[in-house]
């Protein structure tokens, strides 16, 4: 029987490794989308008729949280 130690080493490895597993299926990596919309008008405006969103939906500015001297420091992905 492994002790306490021996499945707490283990667990703690499997979430490294299934939190890499995410970053993958996800597709690499998370991008801010600031052109075109997610969601096609007549998407949108079903999905606001039948669930309150809570202003989910809303649209507008998004502010940058990073300036434009920090992402200058960005490492790019090489594709």
């Amino acid at each position: 029987m492994a002790s306490q130690s021996d499945r707490l080493t283990e667990v703690s490895g499997q979430v490294g490794t299934n939190l890499v597993a995410t970053y993958k299926a996800l597709g690499g990596g998370w991008q801010f989308r600031k052109s075109d919309a997610i969601l096609s008008e007549e998407t949108r405006n079903e999905m606001i008729k039948r669930t309150n969103w809570g202003g989910l939906l809303e649209t507008g500015e998004s502010e940058d949280i990073v300036n434009d001297e920090e992402k200058g420091q960005w490492r790019w992905p090489d594709w």
